[in-house]
């Protein structure tokens, strides 16, 4: 029985760490060079080696010895590659062990720097500006579809081509960022997998259909904010707003137009003034990348108010953008300025939305706000409210909502 216990024992101390294991050696170079003529099938020249570093960002493991190794295929010298040989640590269980788990690793870049290859040649046929490190194409604004469609079709090529044709997965070039520019400071963008179970290439359909959603998105987001900051200029419109910086890189503009309506008189100015602007506007915005567009218009009393009304013109539907005048304008009306009670009378009616707001009642009664003295309310009613003193009240779904900023002043 004590023997099996010992055993028992020495095993489990073994899986848990406790116990230094043997750990595996690395490859002399000539087997290194066996490897990977095994792996594809030519030979290789062993150009440099050097230690290689601590740790192996492809793994998210920490090395305790290794080597890489600068090579070229002995019929293509131009193409270098790099492979690793490395005798890694494993420590990745809920408990740190004393001695982790060692293990042997050996990748190398050959697929890798064959797709760059095939890839910058695609790019300097088609003119298309490209960076190596992410892999990324600037398209062109014309014919960006085209070139989409030509690398799905010159990637599919490469499946029966060496070295793709001997199962070996690339080490870190999986995929492609295509961009596209929608104006200075901002642009579109898109990455695509074109590396699954051993094949190459991607849907170009897809891939088409995706970003131009994204650069129709964009486009509507900026066009739109700057032909309002021009409206509101030549109308001598109060506003603030957030455009993108020309010199800057965004990706997914989210901008947002503060108006400022210090009363009634300058709402109903420039209510119409918005009305025309939204129904005169062109078919290129009426896309269906507009149904996401990042951008606010936001209604408040002063530039230091800290509460607004929100508008978002666009919808999920054609026409995807839409702005609904009168319905927008009850709503603003409605937070920012409210009828008083001396104005519309005490008396709460079938339909009302109320708030209990202290010693008030906050009543929404069809385009106004009235607000109501609770000692003037008769009956239980004004005291059946929910566990938050609210009946009724919540969000919208109008295209409206009420705002809350922190700070001093608009955003």
């Amino acid at each position: 029985m004590k023997p099996r216990l010992l055993i028992c024992a020495l095993a489990l101390l073994l899986l848990s760490g406790c116990v230094p294991q043997p750990a595996p050696s690395l490859y002399s170079e000539r087997e290194v060079l066996a490897q990977l003529q095994e792996a594809y099938g030519v030979e290789f020249t062993l150009l440099a080696s050097e230690p290689s570093g601590s740790y192996n960002p492809y793994t998210g493991s920490y090395i305790e010895n290794g080597k890489r190794y600068t090579l070229a295929p002995v019929d293509d010298p131009s193409l270098r590659f790099e492979a690793v040989d490395a005798i890694q640590l494993s420590n990745s269980g809920p408990i740190p062990v004393i001695f982790p788990a060692k293990y042997h690793y050996f990748r190398d870049s050959l697929v890798d720097e064959y797709l760059l290859r095939h890839m910058l040649r695609f790019f300097a046929e088609n003119g298309s500006g490209y960076e190596t490190d992410p892999l990324c194409v600037c398209l062109p604004a014309e014919g960006w579809e085209a070139q989409i469609e030509g690398l799905a079709e010159r990637l599919e090529q490469l499946n029966g081509e060496f070295p793709f044709s001997t199962g070996r997965p690339p080490l870190n070039r999986h995929g492609i960022q295509f961009r596209l520019d929608v104006c200075p400071g901002v642009y579109a963008s898109d990455y695509i997998n074109f590396y699954h179970e051993e094949i190459y290439g991607f849907n170009a359909e897809e891939a088409v259909g995706k970003l131009r959603d994204r650069w129709e998105c964009n486009f509507v987001t900026t066009s739109l904010a700057f032909a309002l900051c021009e409206l509101f200029e030549e109308n001598d419109v109060a506003y603030t707003c957030n455009l993108p910086d020309p010199d800057g890189e965004d990706g997914s503009p989210y901008i947002r137009c503060h108006v400022i309506l210090p009363d009634e008189a300058e709402m109903e100015r420039v209510f119409p003034l918005l009305d025309t602007f939204f129904a005169q506007l062109g078919d290129e915005y009426q896309v269906p990348g507009a149904a996401s567009a990042g951008l606010m218009i936001d209604f408040q009393k002063s530039a230091e108010s800290v509460s607004w009304e929100t508008c978002r013109p666009f919808q999920r539907e054609a026409p995807y953008v839409w702005f609904d005048t009168e319905g927008f304008r009850a709503r603003v009306r409605r937070s920012l300025f409210p009828v008083m009670a001396d104005d519309a009378g005490s008396e709460l009616i079938v339909g009302d939305r109320i708030t209990i707001d202290g010693d008030n009642l906050i009543v929404e009664r069809g385009d106004q706000t009235v607000i109501i003295d609770r000692s003037a309310c008769t009956g239980s009613g004004a005291d059946n409210d929910g566990p938050d003193g609210n009946a009724n009240i919540g969000a919208n779904g109008d295209g409206m909502g009420t705002g809350i900023g922190s700070g001093g002043g608009a955003p």
